[in-house]
């Protein structure tokens, strides 16, 4: 079991409490890997192999994400399933075998009870990350997604190849990479959506779910361990 994670500049600060609730929670009883891409001064360790990279600045850092993926695919080979996990993450439930999917996806907590016209999708005519009126069921989060190792690995490309198209014309998608993933479960749905448990807000505004991954975008909203 593999887990991504891109942790430079700034969101180096969230690595140690999201390695530490990674340990605790994640799939416990399985082999987990975590490739930490980052650019912090950090040693391999039995679960975790550190990639060096560069930081770069919002938003490239997360729209090079897929094309990173997918240079280092090499790494995760004997890997069977692989998650990608945001820096600003916590595992703050126990995570386990109900998140294993072919290709696994997360309803946006702010749009998961909202009708299709709500979704702030990309809809402009010149991305490639453009839904158009009447198509999608969902609105994904990106902060949390993954599937089996081949299956995820050519969302990457696809995904990499799409915004680099993009990147080329001049052209950003309205919420930079999470909207070319929802262009991309469009086109290929996924085998599994997870509820927004994973991908929780801990400001009480999903108080139907059961908080196993939360969301840490700021200190007002930091979720304590």
């Amino acid at each position: 079991m593999g887990l991504l994670i891109v942790s430079t500049g700034r969101d180096r600060r969230f690595l140690k409490p999201l390695l530490r609730s990674v340990r605790r929670n994640f799939l416990p009883g399985h082999k987990v890997m975590v490739f930490l891409f980052t650019d912090a001064d950090v040693a391999d360790e039995p679960d975790l192999r550190v990639v060096p990279v560069e930081h770069r600045e919002w938003p490239a850092i997360a729209l090079g994400q897929y094309a990173l993926f997918q240079k280092h695919a090499e790494r995760f080979a004997e890997m069977d399933f692989l998650y990608d996990l945001d820096a600003d993450m916590r595992v703050i439930g126990k995570v386990g075998e109900e998140i294993l999917g072919d290709l696994v996806g997360v309803p946006h907590p702010g749009f998961h009870d909202k009708p299709r016209e709500k979704f702030t999708y990309e809809r402009r005519a010149e991305s490639t990350a453009r839904v158009k009126p009447g198509e999608g069921s969902h609105y994904f989060r990106r902060n949390f997604q993954g599937g089996r190792t081949a299956v995820y690995l050519e969302a990457a490309r696809t995904l990499a190849d799409r915004i680099d198209r993009d990147t080329q014309r001049g052209i950003t998608a309205v919420w930079q990479d999470e909207s070319h993933w929802n262009r991309y479960l469009i086109d290929r749905p996924p085998s599994l959506v997870l509820s927004p448990s994973y991908c929780w807000q801990g400001d009480g505004t999903l108080k139907e779910f059961e908080g196993k991954i939360g969301m840490v975008p700021g200190e007002s909203r930091a979720v304590v361990l």
